[in-house]
């Protein structure tokens, strides 16, 4: 008997060792011929830069390619996923072949997200029903092109081909030009559970009711957001959603506008979706009062409705039908918040985001029950009282907590240690000493309060363990005492601003611990002494401030192997300017004034301006006024588009002004005192006098002067540096104040949500 069962076993075996069919070959199934003629033809419109496609030979079975999934009885593939490039590195580009993915008869799941493929070709559409060409991938119901940027879909038909869908996300990939994709996705899909359609360039033509009735009655997820709506959607879309199991609804940031109240008290649709767990209308143009029915929603867990101009009362009582809340967001709203003093919420949040609201002057009480509290948005609310010693226990509660822009009195040093992930206290009237931090916070500011002592005590004596500490900001308060000396203690800051003290001593050598610092900002204090060699080892520095200080020594040349925004304005430095500024043609900002009462105009330069100085096409100001320049303006000069002030006034340039957009927009105090200059914007026309042989040899010749004078020094009051030397340019203009402070606002939010993902 056991030797029937064997020789059984064996025949088996050998029966399915045919060509095509999913077998066992020493433990391992084989891929089908046609799916691996389907995958190849796939590959062939690929760009793989990366090589990361680099298993797909004919050496191994198309089971072992990467990304590649098989059943694993039949051999027949059921998965391709290429996505998630930060895992498999696939950075993929070229076409999407999908006429070739659908012979995947058995294909379910089809991942190809986070790459940069730029085409999509499907099969052709059947127009009769003697075509033989494939109409539909029958078994596909999980389809994500999401975050392809330079996708483009201009028809939506092709859908017909995946009736079977269940999951369909195209976040990222345009669909600007398709304006019925509403109906068309309704149409070809009846089965779809899962919709999104994030940052699409959808527009409102796509949904308008007289293209025809849609229908999503197994509809449990629905993101429209990111997109150009513009219309009163709400109508079409939630009658039809009212039947449907609907969980998720996100349509933030859609362009819609008008108010709710019409749209939806017609049928009162919103108290029927029992389903319903997320609702996003965020950042709309959103406006009136909530209806009644919006607080019906007992089954919700995170609302979004910040960003709009809704107003009216929002009391306890709208709250109270919504226990299983856990994310609120009602950001930059008009809304007049009426809340009890002993009123006790039927949720526990996670997350509250209420900036820009009008919740003050005292910090609202009931959020001393939110025990699950993780992120806390209340900056710029109006909030004016004492921080007493319990809110600083509640505030050691929360990870992550944001009190930008406020009132808040009392002492910092009452909260004895900082736990939070980050916390952000700018713009308060604070007093104290600095509190000690755990090694665990990520994120600090408390800059522009009155906080006052030494740094180092609290700061080094007791970090016991290595920070993971990324942003420090201390500035704009009266800290004194000698600059702390224990940076080997916090090599994850990437930001540190200690401008705006009473410091004092050298910047020690372990600042170049710092490895990963992107901003130095040590302005307005009474340091001194060198700049610190160990500094160079922060090659990730880009923006350093060591203005109006009593630095003094020569300026390092290392400097020079940065690109940055420079400032050393208002110091003691001597010696020549290393003539490697000239090379920095990534230069957004040098600013040396006050350099041993160094201003490059009013001085006694000669030559003429460089050919190249085109090349520092960062430069926003440029002023060489009061020289002994001489020659024509270099043509090169109009290739500076980002420059806002421009002074070369009473020198010997002549000349025509090159002609360009730029240099005609400035008046004409930039070019008087050149009796030889000509052409606009001055009034006197001019022509030319020599060809342009003889005028590029005098620049030459004259560029050669200046240089060499250049390397002499500097004399008693006189530049010897040039033009990039020249490019001291100050913040003269607001929106550079402005684009600095967006920065900073966006670092904040950026490590706030980095430290909510951790």
């Amino acid at each position: 008997m056991p030797i029937i069962i064997i020789v059984v076993v064996i025949f088996m075996l050998n029966s399915h060792r045919v060509t095509g069919q999913g077998i066992l070959k020493q433990n391992h199934v084989l891929c089908h011929d046609k799916d691996r003629n389907a995958l190849s033809a796939f590959r062939q419109g690929i760009e793989d830069p990366h090589k990361s496609l680099s298993s797909w030979s004919t050496e191994q079975d198309c089971c072992n390619w990467l990304g590649v999934e098989c059943n694993n009885i039949t051999g027949r593939v059921t998965m391709l996923e290429l996505s998630s490039c930060s895992e498999f590195k696939c950075f993929l580009g070229g076409e999407i072949d999908m006429a070739s993915l659908f012979e995947l008869e058995f294909l379910n799941h089809l991942y190809l997200s986070f790459n940069d493929f730029t085409t999509i070709r499907f099969p052709p559409l059947q127009t009769s029903q003697n075509s033989s060409s494939p109409t539909n991938s029958s078994s596909l119901v999980y389809l994500d092109l999401a975050y392809n940027y330079n996708l483009h879909m201009d028809d939506l038909r092709w859908l017909s081909h995946v009736p079977s869908l269940e999951y369909l996300r195209l976040d990222g990939v345009s669909i600007i030009h398709e304006t019925i994709w509403l109906q068309q996705i309704s149409m070809f899909l009846p089965s779809l559970l899962e919709l999104h359609l994030s940052n699409c360039f959808l527009v409102g033509t796509g949904i308008n009711p007289s293209l025809g009735r849609v229908n999503f009655t197994s509809l449990t997820v629905l993101d429209l957001s990111y997109n150009f709506l513009d219309s009163e959607i709400f109508d079409e879309w939630f009658f039809n959603l009212s039947s449907s199991t609907i969980s998720y609804i996100d349509l933030s940031f859609s362009h819609l506008r008008g108010q709710i109240p019409q749209t939806m008290m017609h049928f009162q649709t919103l108290g029927n979706l029992s389903s319903l767990t997320l609702l996003a209308v965020g950042k709309n143009q959103l406006s009136g009062s909530l209806p009644r029915e919006f607080w019906k929603l007992s089954t919700l867990e995170y609302l979004s409705i910040g960003y709009n101009s809704f107003s009216g009362n929002l009391s306890e009582q709208n709250f109270n039908g919504l226990p299983n809340l856990q994310i609120l967001m009602v950001e930059a709203t008009a809304f007049n918040f009426q809340f009890g003093v002993s009123w006790k919420p039927p949720f526990q949040l996670q997350e509250l985001r209420m900036p820009n609201c009008k919740i003050g002057p005292k910090f609202p009480s009931w959020l001393h029950t939110q025990a699950s509290l993780f992120y806390l948005d209340m900056s710029s609310s109006g909030l004016s009282f004492y921080a007493n010693q319990d809110f600083w226990l509640f505030v050691q509660g929360v990870n992550s907590a944001n009190f930008y822009n406020n009132s808040i009195t009392g002492e910092i040093s009452a909260s004895q240690w900082i736990l939070n992930g980050a916390i952000n206290l700018k713009v308060n009237n604070l007093t104290g000493e600095l509190p000690r931090l755990s090694p665990h916070v990520l994120f600090f500011s408390i800059a522009d309060n009155n906080l006052s002592g030494p740094i180092s005590p609290n700061l080094c004596d007791n970090m016991v363990n290595e920070s993971e500490l990324i942003h420090l900001d201390l500035s704009n308060n009266t800290f004194s005492g000698e600059f702390p000396d224990c940076w080997s203690l916090f090599k994850s800051l990437s930001h540190l601003s200690l401008g705006g003290n009473k410091l004092t001593g050298k910047i020690p050598d372990s600042i170049g611990s710092l490895t990963e610092l992107q901003t130095l900002r040590l302005h307005n204090n009474n340091l001194s002494g060198n700049v610190p060699p160990s500094l160079k080892n922060c090659t990730q520095l880009w923006f350093l401030d060591l203005g109006y200080n009593e630095f003094s020594g020569n300026i390092p040349t290392w400097i020079t192997q940065l690109n940055m925004i420079l400032l050393l304005r208002s110091n003691k430095f001597s010696g020549s300017i290393p003539l490697q500024i000239c090379e920095l043609s990534s230069l957004i900002v040098l600013d040396l004034a006050d350099f041993l009462a160094l201003n490059l105009s009013h001085n006694h330069l000669k030559g003429v301006i460089p050919s190249d100085i085109g090349h520092m096409r960062f430069l926003e100001s440029l002023d060489l006024s009061n020289n002994q320049l001489s020659g024509e303006i270099p043509q090169s000069l109009s290739n500076l588009s980002f420059l806002g002030y421009l002074n070369l006034s009473y020198n010997d340039s002549k000349g025509m002004i090159p002609l360009s957009t730029q240099l005609q927009s400035f008046d004409l105090s930039s070019y008087m005192g050149n009796p030889e200059l000509c052409g606009a914007p001055l009034l006197k026309n001019c022509t030319q006098e020599k060809d342009h042989n003889d005028s590029q040899q005098n620049e030459d010749r004259d560029s050669d002067e200046f240089r060499t004078s250049f390397l002499i020094g500097m004399g008693v009051g006189f530049a010897s540096g040039f033009w990039v030397v020249c490019s001291t340019i100050f913040f003269i203009r607001r929106c550079r104040h402005a684009y600095f402070r967006m920065l900073d606002n966006l670092y904040v939010f950026v490590v706030l949500k980095m430290n909510r993902i951790l």
